[in-house]
């Protein structure tokens, strides 16, 4: 099945439910990356799919899936912050409370490699969850997610042009902040 009948058939129920399997830990993980909170995450993820149900008459047959879920949980995102004014945040985790990097690990190494590189891995990531809402998104969709600047610019919408400046200014921000630690 092609992607655009795929897309066109997520208007049945049922259909609507195996899109919902395929992209919940996805569109999880991502909210909870922006947010640091997991019950937050949790009702971002449920609530970008009810609306996603609620506009499934507009979905474009050409229309990316994936950046369209993610388009809509980052909105919530935002507007979620907007209502609490503050925003905690804290090393990425999945469900199960472990860090990501824990979980990516090359037998090739010896071990005290690998502890190097889970600790660098982890104050990277302390790093990144210091950084401007901005800057962090950026990141977590180009590194984490895998996307390319004009899925990016698609998901933040802004010019493609705008996600390479906000990525070079967060790698610069990252840097400074290397320097000083």
């Amino acid at each position: 099945m092609s992607k655009n009948n795929k897309t066109a058939e997520y208007a049945s129920a049922s259909s609507f439910a195996e899109l919902v399997r395929e992209h919940l830990n996805a569109v999880y993980n991502f909210a909870f990356r922006l947010t640091g909170n997991k019950d937050d995450a949790a009702d971002i993820s449920q609530e970008a799919f009810l609306k996603a149900w609620k506009k499934r008459g507009n979905i474009d047959p050409k229309m990316n899936i994936r950046a369209w879920l993610f388009t809509i949980a980052r909105n919530l995102v935002i507007d979620s912050a907007r209502k609490k004014k503050t925003v905690s945040f804290s090393d990425f985790t999945d469900q199960n409370n472990r860090l990501l990097e824990d979980m990516i690990q090359s037998d090739d190494l010896s071990p005290e490699e690998l502890l190097i590189r889970d600790s660098d891995k982890k104050a990277l990531r302390k790093l990144v969850s210091r950084l401007p809402l901005i800057y962090r998104e950026t990141l977590i969709l180009k590194y984490d997610e895998g996307m390319d600047f004009k899925e990016i610019a698609g998901i933040l919408g802004i010019s493609p042009n705008t996600v390479k400046s906000r990525h070079q200014r967060a790698i610069l921000r990252l840097k400074t902040a290397l320097a000083s630690e």
